[in-house]
């Protein structure tokens, strides 16, 4: 997440109370190198942790937060996805997406509040064993809004004949209509 995003007020306004500490900001937005965070009390580093989770979920779901994961994912798209393959058969070789199930933080760290992924072909969503961050970094609207935007430029060519049992498709909560599509309306 980029400083200037940290620095207008706005992408912070309405964060849930657990990351009212004011002295996680310092931490979460990048403390310059000069600066020891070593003596950082625990509850600040995970008050940081959690606004970090927040705040990437908003810029992610940004114009400017879209476009960077784009560019990312086409860098990498070909020969190593960034997040992965799908091990479906049928998929051969779908990159996947990050999918949180939920958009509030989870402090109990279960598997279940993780960040999963989710294959646009199969339409399925598949854990990631190794995956500390909690889902709620990417939100449950990520995916679908992010195929909506650059399916056509990014996936298209993937896409499978055979689908298995859909995922319901939402974003902000609110369910898609399956002939649902966005055309850009933004110049970045």
């Amino acid at each position: 997440v980029p400083r200037d995003y940290w620095s207008d007020n706005f992408n912070l306004a309405h964060l849930p109370p657990v990351v009212e500490k004011l002295a996680a900001l310092g931490v979460s937005a990048g403390a310059p190198d000069d600066i020891d965070t070593s003596n950082t009390p625990d509850y600040v580093q995970g008050a940081a942790r959690i606004l970090y989770f927040l705040v990437h979920q908003r810029y992610v779901l940004s114009p400017r937060g879209l476009d960077t994961v784009r560019r990312r994912f086409l860098y990498k798209a070909e020969v190593d996805p960034i997040f992965g393959k799908c091990p479906g058969l049928g998929c051969n070789g779908m990159p996947l997406l990050p999918y949180g199930a939920s958009n509030d933080y989870n402090p109990s760290g279960s598997q279940d509040s993780r960040a999963k992924r989710y294959c646009a072909s199969c339409e399925q969503v598949f854990y990631h064993w190794d995956s500390k961050v909690d889902g709620c970094a990417w939100g449950n609207s990520f995916c679908h809004l992010f195929l909506m935007e650059f399916y056509d430029e990014l996936f298209s060519s993937w896409r499978s004949a055979a689908h298995a049992l859909p995922t319901v498709k939402s974003i902000f909560g609110f369910p898609l209509h399956s002939s649902a599509t966005v055309a850009s309306k933004f110049q970045l």
